[in-house]
């Protein structure tokens, strides 16, 4: 797991911005998943725009799909983005685990400190959670972009970035 603990939303908006850019760049025809998209994260939808207007990006390749409006889990996912926030909804047990374990890379994005237990109970909680975003502990390619409270229970494993 790659973390990337920043100061402000708007640094973590930004570094979650230049990951699925990054994706894009090294493959046009990504598919990419939303899980879990909120007014919260706008910041990110509104930097990669201001980049395709500027010509750096070019997502007319791309796909997008929304899990929320998908009837079972999404395959053949290159990048999932998966908003972690007091509104997050993974009730659809089965179809959240097989649609993260599926995913080439999962983008995870939080901030606030009322996720951070949640963010902790998924990584690192010693009991089997019963979340099944759980799944990311063993997931091959997972970034974590959170800010310093989202983040404040988690111990510093893996590869950080502050």
């Amino acid at each position: 797991m790659i973390v990337y603990c920043k100061e402000s939303e708007q640094k973590v908006f930004l570094v979650a911005a230049n990951i699925i850019a990054a994706q894009i760049l090294k493959k046009p025809e990504s598919v990419l998943g939303v899980m879990n998209y909120s007014e919260e994260t706008k910041g990110i939808r509104r930097i990669l725009m201001r980049w395709t207007e500027d010509g750096y990006v070019d997502f007319s390749q791309a796909s997008l799909i929304d899990y929320e409006k998908s009837n079972s889990y999404l395959s053949d996912v290159d990048l999932l983005f998966v908003e972690v926030s007091k509104n997050s909804n993974f009730s659809r047990g089965y179809e959240v685990y097989q649609t993260c374990k599926e995913a080439e890379t999962v983008l995870m994005v939080v901030k606030g400190k009322e996720q951070a237990r949640m963010i902790k109970d998924i990584f690192e909680s010693s009991v089997l959670s019963e979340n099944p975003m759980a799944i990311l502990r063993e997931h091959e390619c997972v970034m974590l972009v959170g800010d310093k409270e989202a983040l404040s229970r988690l111990s510093k494993t893996g590869i950080w970035y502050e």
